[in-house]
C-alpha cells in the first residue's frame, strides 16, 4: 500500500472573492509545487526507492483552495519489495522538507546567511543558520540540502511568482499540511522576494528612490513604494535602527496623505537595473504636516 500525505493550497486576495483568478497564476503555481516536490524526492533518493505521485483534488466551490495528495509507492516485483523501504512515511517526509524550505526562506528574508554551522550528533545531525540580525534557526540536514538544490530553488521561486507579478490579484498563498502535522504556513505578497535567488540580483549601497508609500506592515517593517511609472518595489526598515520610529512616522505619513518620500539604503536590482527591493537606513520627506 502507498503511504500518502495531504498538502492543501489556498490562494487569497481581496479581488478573488469575485471568483476569478489568472489561469496562468493558478496553473503555474500548481506545476511549480509539483516540481518542488519532485526535486525534494530526487534529492533524498526517495524517487529511486519507488514512485512519488501527486493527485490534485477538485477546487472547492467558491474558493481557490485545493488539495494535493502526495503518494509514495515502493517498487514491488510480484509479492516482494524490490528495494527495502523503512517504515517512515516518505510522503510525509517530503512535506516536512517543503515546509522547512519555506520557513528558512522567511527567516532569512531574502538575504544570505551570516553563518552556517553543521552540528554533528551521530545519526541526528542538524544545521544552525544565523541570519544578518544575529538570530539563529536550527534545521534538519535534508532541508539544508534542499535549500542548496538548484531544481528545488528554481521551482520554489515559481510557486510564489503570482505574488510579485504586476497587476496580480493574489495577495497570499497559504498551505495547510495535515499530512506533516503543520496547521498553516503562509507567504504574503510582501514576502515574495524572499524566494528570489540572491545570485540573480546586483546590490547597490546608498541607493535613493523617490515615491509614495502604498503599503506598510508595522509587524514586519515591510512595505511597498509606488514609483513614477507605477512600479511598486518592496522596502524594509531595520527595526534595530536608532531612528526607527522617526522613519516609520514618515512612512506612515506618506501612506496616509500620499506624500512623496525618499528612501535610501542598500538596493537589490535585477540586471536590467530595475529596483526589486531596498533595505532602508534613511527616510526623508519632501513635506512636513501640521497636525
Amino acid at each position: 500500500m502507498p503511504n500518502t500525505a495531504e498538502l492543501r493550497v489556498k490562494f487569497e486576495g481581496k479581488n478573488l472573492a469575485a471568483g476569478t483568478i489568472d489561469v496562468y497564476d493558478l496553473a503555474n503555481t500548481m506545476l511549480a509545487i509539483g516540481q518542488t516536490i519532485d526535486g525534494i524526492a530526487k534529492q533524498e533518493d526517495i524517487s529511486r526507492r519507488g514512485q512519488v505521485t501527486i493527485d490534485v483534488a477538485a477546487l472547492r466551490p467558491g474558493s481557490f483552495e485545493t488539495d494535493l495528495i502526495i503518494k509514495f509507492v515502493p517498487i514491488v516485483i510480484g509479492a516482494a519489495t524490490l528495494i527495502p523501504v523503512d517504515a517512515a512515511n516518505k510522503a510525509k517526509a517530503i512535506l516536512e522538507i517543503f515546509s522547512g524550505i519555506i520557513d528558512i526562506r522567511k527567516f532569512l528574508k531574502g538575504e544570505k546567511p551570516e553563518k552556517v554551522v553543521i552540528n554533528q550528533n551521530g545519526d541526528h545531525n542538524s544545521v544552525t543558520i544565523i541570519n544578518i540580525n544575529g538570530e539563529s534557526a536550527q534545521i534538519k540536514i535534508p532541508v539544508y540540502n534542499a535549500l542548496q538544490n538548484k531544481q528545488v530553488s528554481e521551482a520554489t521561486k515559481k510557486i510564489f511568482a503570482p505574488l510579485s507579478k504586476e497587476g496580480s490579484n493574489v495577495d497570499a498563498i497559504k498551505f495547510n499540511l495535515p499530512g506533516a502535522g503543520i496547521a498553516e504556513l503562509d507567504v504574503e505578497k510582501e514576502e515574495a522576494f524572499y524566494f528570489t535567488g540572491t545570485e540573480e540580483l546586483q546590490t547597490t549601497p546608498n541607493f535613493t528612490v523617490k515615491g509614495i508609500v502604498s503599503a506598510f506592515d508595522r509587524k514586519t517593517s515591510l512595505g511597498r513604494i509606488t514609483l513614477d511609472g507605477g512600479k511598486r518595489p518592496f522596502f524594509e526598515i531595520n527595526m534595530l535602527t536608532e531612528n526607527y520610529e522617526d522613519m516609520v512616522g514618515m512612512v506612515l505619513a506618506s501612506l496616509k496623505h500620499k506624500l512623496p518620500v525618499h528612501l535610501t539604503g542598500e538596493a537589490a536590482l535585477d540586471f536590467s537595473s530595475n529596483l526589486k527591493r531596498i533595505k532602508v537606513h534613511t527616510v526623508s520627506s519632501e513635506a512636513s504636516l501640521e497636525f
